[in-house]
């Protein structure tokens, strides 16, 4: 952390420094700490994708599922092929908020974006549940 700290010091406007400040303190369950870096990052560097997935997560683990959704959803905008782990949450995110076709929607494309995940048994176990509550 001191590393960190001591980039930030010398450039306030590295963004990246910023990111990895949030991810230390997300290590760190700082979520308040993690989610106010991951913010400055954005307003750095609005294309940072990783911040806008990380900070997705700090949300959602502060209860601002919506405020993680919305980041999740800049994540796609900005670059859906490389966006996968941003499908993936907000997939999970909308079905426990009972948004069924949008989750699958979701689920289906990261799926078709990370094959190989050790996510994959879990997405799928979730689209199969969203398909049996569909009946």
């Amino acid at each position: 952390m001191q590393d960190v700290d001591t980039a930030i010091r010398l450039d306030p406007r590295y963004a990246s420094a910023w990111l990895v400040r949030g991810l230390i303190k997300w290590g760190r369950d700082d979520h308040e700490g993690a989610a106010a870096d991951y913010s400055t990052a954005l307003k750095l560097d609005a294309r940072l994708l990783p911040a806008w997935i990380s900070r997705g997560e700090a949300r959602q683990a502060l209860g601002n599922v919506d405020g993680a959704i919305d980041d999740w959803t800049h994540a796609v905008a900005i670059d859906p092929r490389a966006a996968a782990e941003a499908f993936r949450l907000r997939g999970l995110a909308r079905a426990i908020r009972g948004e069924d076709n949008a989750a699958s929607d979701d689920l289906t494309r990261y799926l078709a974006l990370a094959p190989g995940s050790p996510w994959t048994t879990v997405v799928r176990n979730r689209l199969a549940a969203l398909k049996a509550r569909e009946k």
